[in-house]
């Protein structure tokens, strides 16, 4: 489980993500730096299946992102649950789910109790590295992202 302070330094740089964000019209996050983007898609996986597993973010309009949010994993040094997201996704279609939500939700559906069974022990996998340490932990591996790209721009993006 992240401490305290990890949550709440990864809290200060989502704020400061947020403000960027309405700052250019809360409309979308074309403003955002690729870090930036990054973290925030990163964060919204970690939110989506605290609150429902990776099935619901699959089933639900933030899978509509899920190449991104692949590759905002790889970005901000996620690799064991990168690997994870990579199993979920071949219960698609050639792994590779509509960007559509309706359609995905179809194409899961499809796929039976095989897929739901599958997500279902990864979202378990994912829970056990949250409880393995800093090194899988999703917040605290955001939390060192975000401190390097904190540091990275106070030293004018060295």
């Amino acid at each position: 489980m992240p401490s305290h302070e990890c949550l709440d330094q990864l809290d200060r740089y989502l704020e400061a993500i947020d403000k960027k964000i309405l700052a250019g019209g809360g409309q979308t996050w074309d403003c955002l730096s690729p870090p930036e983007r990054a973290t925030i898609t990163a964060y919204f996986l970690a939110l989506e299946i605290s609150n429902g597993g990776i099935e619901q973010f699959f089933i639900n309009p933030a899978g509509d992102r899920w190449r991104e949010t692949h590759d905002a994993l790889k970005t901000v040094g996620a690799t064991r649950l990168a690997d994870l997201f990579e199993e979920a996704l071949s219960v698609f279609p050639n792994g590779r789910p509509s960007t559509d939500q309706l359609t995905r939700c179809h194409q899961y559906e499809e796929a039976g109790g095989h897929a739901e069974q599958l997500l279902l022990k990864l979202t378990n996998a994912y829970y056990d590295l949250q409880e393995e340490g800093p090194a899988d932990c999703l917040y605290e591996i955001l939390t060192e992202f975000a401190i390097k790209q904190l540091a990275n721009e106070q030293n004018g993006g060295a």
